[in-house]
């Protein structure tokens, strides 16, 4: 499972902020980007941060995982459009030459502390 290591990174990353802002509150709730492409599994990834901050200072944290929809554009004609599953194809011209844009990202995107 993947997303244990995902989970690890995303905790570093928190504690990184909180040092380099000098932030000394209690974490409340963390907000993730997650794209549907990304190939993380939420529920997964929340199962993890939970083991995770068990019986550390970020016990209790909220993890809110916010999934994102593949978003997509033609090479050919330059349209852009939302996509659920692969095999890709431009709804404009058709064409196979679809560039992923959007809905890979793993984003911390937000940290509430109270003070």
């Amino acid at each position: 499972m993947h997303e244990l290591s995902i989970a690890e990174a995303l905790l570093e990353q928190i504690e990184g902020e909180l040092q380099a802002r000098q932030l000394t509150g209690v974490v409340r709730r963390v907000e993730v980007a997650v794209g549907r492409f990304a190939g993380v599994v939420p529920d997964a990834l929340r199962f993890a941060f939970e083991v995770l901050i068990a019986e550390t200072p970020l016990q209790g944290t909220r993890l809110e995982i916010r999934v994102v929809d593949p978003t997509c554009s033609c090479k050919r004609c330059a349209a852009k459009m939302f996509v659920q599953e692969w095999p890709l194809e431009c709804p404009q011209c058709c064409s196979p030459e679809i560039e992923v844009v959007g809905g890979r990202e793993l984003l911390l995107e937000a940290i509430e502390i109270d003070d």
